[in-house]
């Protein structure tokens, strides 16, 4: 009886710990790329604010 509970343990941790901790990094990774694109954003959203800025003074 133990033997098969353990058996059940492992199949259960190899079956759904590892695809859950994959899945986990991965959501991690991608909250990365969002923040980073989100920075990117940002920042192009100064540089075309200066640009506009620049233009409206050259008038």
């Amino acid at each position: 009886m133990l033997k098969s509970i353990g058996s059940l343990l492992t199949f259960l941790s190899i079956m759904l710990i590892k695809p859950l901790t994959d899945l986990i990094k991965s959501c991690e990774e991608l909250l990365d790329a969002i923040s980073d694109l989100v920075v990117a954003a940002t920042k192009l959203v100064r540089v075309w604010q200066e640009f506009l800025k620049q233009i409206k003074n050259r008038r």
